[in-house]
């Protein structure tokens, strides 16, 4: 098992440097979105959500928060980088309340 993930690291990483050396930024962003996204539906899988429809609207709200970040964003990005710490500081909150949940939701599994 260890020796496949080893192979599919090195393949990755050398379709990254390909990539990124290759294409233009614009696909190189679309790009990095659908491989994001795939990880999103994987987590979803992990957090418990076994439901197609709950994990296909976390991939679509996370594919939409990406766009939003980018159309508003990236104009103001180029000349000043501090414009995305309230969009990160949001990111961050959801993130943790989500571990949050999973944390009890599991510890109330385990008690039980």
């Amino acid at each position: 098992m260890l020796e496949k993930r080893i192979y599919t690291a090195i393949l990755l990483f050398g379709g990254l440097v390909l990539a990124l050396m290759q294409l233009p930024a614009a696909l190189v962003a679309y790009a990095f979105l659908a491989i994001a996204s795939a990880g999103i539906w994987e987590w979803a899988s992990l957090a418990g959500w076994s439901s197609r429809r709950y994990r296909l609207a976390m991939v679509a709200s996370f594919a939409a928060a990406c766009v939003y970040a980018v159309y508003f964003y990236a104009p103001q990005l180029i000349s000043d980088p501090v414009s995305m710490r309230p969009l990160l500081g949001v990111i961050c909150f959801v993130w943790l309340a989500i571990a949050f949940r999973i944390h009890f939701s599991t510890e109330n599994l385990i008690s039980s």
